[in-house]
């Protein structure tokens, strides 16, 4: 398994953004850190169900300003569910290490390549998820070596919830331009 790469992280620290509270990501999921989908159980829902953290943000939801942006939650949310620069990084190296394992399992060919590729492909399965990585016609493409496919098929996923998405096309637009590079 390849090590964790400052600049892949830094991709999807970028394309995902830093919140350090619970807030609905335009998916609608409740999110916390570098885009960490929130799990009944997390330690920083201190016993609260996704359930019902996602139904105190509907109830008061408002836009909180996160450095130059904004994301919809709540202030009682936000109060209860910050958490530190380190435990978001935890939870970003745990999803991350999640996404590697995944990309090693079902391309098995993942030594070919280079770290721009690896990474690309890791931001992308990172935000998907393994499943939808595991039943794409993207994974076929590198199976069968068609790398220049790539960027291609990562464009189909642009979409949350049958919506396009802008956030989402240039997250595939960043991902391909990296998957290309040397």
């Amino acid at each position: 398994m390849r090590q964790l790469n400052k600049k892949g992280l830094d991709l999807i620290k970028k394309v995902e953004g830093v919140v350090p509270f619970v807030y609905l990501c335009q998916g609608g999921y409740p999110t916390i850190g570098c885009g960490h989908r929130c799990i009944d159980g997390d330690f920083y829902l201190y016993g609260n169900t996704v359930e019902q953290i996602e139904y105190r943000i509907l109830k008061n939801k408002e836009l909180i300003k996160v450095k130059n942006f904004k994301v919809p939650s709540s202030i009682n949310v936000k109060e209860l569910t910050t958490i530190s620069n380190e435990d978001i990084d935890d939870l970003l190296f745990k999803d991350v290490e999640g996404a590697i394992r995944d990309l090693e399992h079902y391309f098995k060919e993942s030594h070919l390549l280079n770290d721009n590729q690896y990474w690309a492909l890791i931001s992308f399965i990172y935000n998907v998820g393994c499943h939808a990585f595991s039943e794409s016609t993207l994974l076929q493409k590198l199976i069968e070596g068609d790398f220049d496919a790539v960027p291609t098929e990562l464009n189909k996923y642009t979409y949350s919830k049958g919506v396009e998405l802008t956030v989402l096309i240039k997250r595939r637009k960043l991902e391909g331009e990296l998957f290309m590079s040397k």
